[in-house]
């Protein structure tokens, strides 16, 4: 199994931690960001932010953190002020696409002359 990235292993120290079962928020700030990186021995981000954003938007929380969410539950990272944090428990939440939803077309409202002039093909 391959070792996983600096991010995942700083989130996942700051998680287990604090982590007991039953636990809904984890409290941490950004100087426990820079704290569990050199306890870790591991260089630390140029950009801390970046290390919140990518697990708010961009990947998912590490394994260790996940499985510990109760069924029908997802731990979150979420901001509680300025360079303040906290990994809470939220209801599940599911953005996919309904086969039930209709598709609607948006009518072309380009003016005629203006489609009759435009230089460009991204205007047809």
């Amino acid at each position: 199994m391959a070792k996983a990235n600096r991010y995942s292993q700083i989130i996942e120290a700051i998680f287990l931690k604090t982590y007991k079962k039953g636990i809904t928020e984890i409290p941490f700030t950004r100087e426990d960001i820079v704290s569990t990186a050199k306890n870790l021995n591991i260089p630390l981000p140029k950009n801390l932010g970046d290390l919140l954003y990518s697990f708010r938007y961009r990947t998912s929380l590490p394994l260790t953190i996940t499985k510990n969410a109760p069924e029908g539950f997802e731990w979150i990272i979420r901001s509680t002020g300025r360079a303040s944090y906290k990994i809470v428990i939220s209801k599940e939440t599911n953005f996919r696409p309904s086969e039930h939803l209709v598709e609607t077309k948006i009518l072309d409202a380009t003016p005629g002359l203006i489609k009759k002039y435009a230089m460009s093909v991204s205007v047809k």
